[in-house]
C-alpha cells in the first residue's frame, strides 16, 4: 500500500493537525517563508494553505507581511510569513544537583526570562516543585505575558541515578531522597499547566541532533551530558518520526580498571564516579573525599574548583584535566559499543577548557577510531533544551489544538 493511499485512508482531522504541525515546523526553521515555498515543502495546494494558514492567523501564531522593497526588482511584492514570536510561550524547567532553574521561552526559541534557584533545597520535593511553580507565576507576571499562552511547562532532570518513569509521571532519586514522586501531577496543579518530563542528555541530544548539518535518516547520535555525573542519551534519527525518541542509553556505570574509587551501583571505578565532575573534585580534594557518594556536596565543591582553574590555579585545571583523560576513555568505549555517527558531548564541566584538552589527550592515548570530525563540544545550555523540549510538546506537535489560540485573540481583538 503506497503512503499517499495511507494519508487518504487517515481521518481528516489527523492530516489536517499533522499539515498544520508541518507549517509550523518549517516556519520555526526558516524566518520568512512565502506561501508558494511553504505548497513546495508541505505537499499542499494553495487553496489547502490557505485554510491552514488562516486558522494560523487567527490563533495568532503566524504573522503575514508583505516583503520589502527590492531594488531593481519588479512586479508585486510577495507575502511572507513567520512565527508570531508572542503567539505562544512555554515554561522549561531543569532540575539537577548542580542546577535548578526555570526559564520562560516564546515560539522562536527566545529566552524572555530566566532565574537560576540555586538555594533551591530538593531534598522536600514539594516544597522544591512549589517554589518552582512561584517562580514561573512570578516571571510571567512580570514581563505581563497573557498567562493563557502559555502552553506548558517541560521539566529536564539531570540528578544522578534519577529514573524517569513515563508511564506514571514519577520521579525516583535515591541521591534526592524522592521516591516515586508525583512531579508531574505536582507541578500540573501548582502551574495549571500540562506537564512533561524528560531526562536532560535526551533534551540535549534533541537540540543538537535538530541543529546537526547534513543529518540523513538512519544516522546514529550519542550525547553524554558530563556534569557532576554523567548522563546519557542515543537516538537513531528517522525522518518520520524525529520526535520519538529511544530508551536513554547509560554509559555512566561503565566501570574502567585501575580505580577503586566505589559507586553506589556495587562496583569500583564507574564513570559516573570518576569521570566527570565528582572526579575533578576527588582530583582535586584527595584522598579524603574518595568514598564519597554524596553529589550535592559535590556540586558545591565543584563550584569552588570552577573558580579556582578560572582563577588560573593549576591544582584546578590539572583536575580537570586528568579527569577529561579518563572520561575520554569511556568515550573510546561508548563509540565501540554504540558505533555512533556523531558523538555530542555536554554540560558545565563537558565544555571546560582544561577538561576538552583532557578529552583530546585522553583520545591520542587510547588509538581510537573517534576522529575529530565525529566529536563535539556542546555549548547548549539546560535552560534552552528545556525550554525547547516544551516547545515540542506543546506546539511543534499534532496534538496543538487551536481553537482555544483562535478564541484568545477574538477577545483580543
Amino acid at each position: 500500500m503506497t503512503a499517499s493511499i495511507i494519508q487518504e485512508n487517515r481521518p481528516v482531522t489527523d492530516i489536517r493537525k499533522e499539515n498544520i504541525r508541518n507549517i509550523l515546523m518549517l516556519l520555526r526553521q526558516k524566518n520568512f517563508v512565502s506561501r508558494q515555498d511553504l505548497c513546495r515543502h508541505v505537499g499542499l495546494t494553495g487553496a489547502g494553505l490557505s485554510r491552514n494558514i488562516q486558522e494560523l492567523l487567527n490563533a495568532g501564531l503566524v504573522i503575514e507581511e508583505i516583503e520589502s522593497p527590492v531594488k531593481g526588482r519588479l512586479g508585486r511584492r510577495r507575502s511572507l510569513l513567520r512565527l508570531n514570536p508572542d503567539g505562544a510561550y512555554a515554561v522549561g524547567i531543569t532540575i539537577a544537583a548542580n542546577r535548578k532553574s526555570v526559564a520562560l521561552m516564546n515560539a522562536v526559541g527566545y529566552i524572555m526570562a530566566e532565574q537560576e534557584l540555586p538555594d533551591l533545597d530538593l531534598a522536600d520535593p514539594v516544597v522544591a516543585l512549589d517554589a518552582i511553580a512561584d517562580a514561573s507565576h512570578a516571571m510571567v507576571a512580570k514581563l505581563g505575558i497573557d498567562s493563557h499562552r502559555v502552553l506548558g511547562a517541560g521539566v529536564v532532570f539531570g540528578v544522578p541515578d534519577s529514573v524517569v518513569m513515563r508511564v506514571s509521571e514519577n520521579i525516583t532519586s535515591p541521591t534526592l531522597g524522592w521516591k516515586d514522586t508525583p512531579v508531574v501531577e505536582r507541578l500540573r496543579s501548582a502551574l495549571n499547566l500540562p506537564v512533561k518530563i524528560v531526562p536532560r542528555a535526551r533534551a540535549l541530544l534533541q537540540v543538537e541532533i535538530e541543529n546537526f548539518q547534513n543529518i540523513k535518516s538512519g544516522q546514529a547520535f550519542l550525547l553524554i551530558n558530563c556534569g557532576v555525573g554523567l548522563g546519557s542519551a542515543f537516538q537513531v534519527f528517522d525522518q518520520t518520526h524525529w520526535q520519538a525518541i529511544p530508551p536513554t542509553v547509560q554509559i555512566s556505570h561503565i566501570a574502567l580498571t585501575g580505580d577503586s574509587t566505589p559507586c553506589k551501583c556495587g562496583r569500583t571505578g564507574c564513570l559516573e564516579q570518576t569521570a566527570g565532575g565528582a572526579g575533578v573534585v576527588r582530583h582535586f580534594i584527595g584522598d579524603e573525599w574518595k568514598n564519597n557518594h554524596d553529589f550535592n556536596e559535590a556540586s558545591r565543591y565543584l563550584e569552588q574548583v570552577f573558580s579556582a582553574a578560572a582563577a588560573g590555579d593549576n591544582a584546578a585545571k590539572d583536575a580537570f584535566f586528568k579527569t577529561g583523560k579518563r572520561f575520554a576513555r569511556g568515550i573510546d568505549i561508548a563509540h565501540a559499543l554504540l558505533q555512533p555517527d556523531h558523538i555530542f558531548v555536554a554540560g558545565e564541566v563537558g565544555r571546560q577548557a582544561d577538561f576538552v584538552r583532557g578529552i583530546w589527550a585522553g583520545l591520542a592515548e587510547t588509538n581510537t577510531k573517534v576522529t575529530p570530525t565525529e566529536l563535539s563540544i556542546c555549548d547548549t545550555r539546560s535552560a534552552y533544551a528545556s525550554g525547547l523540549f516544551a516547545l515540542d510538546e506543546f506546539l511543534f506537535t499534532d496534538s496543538l489544538e487551536l481553537s482555544f489560540l483562535q478564541s484568545l485573540s477574538r477577545e483580543a481583538s
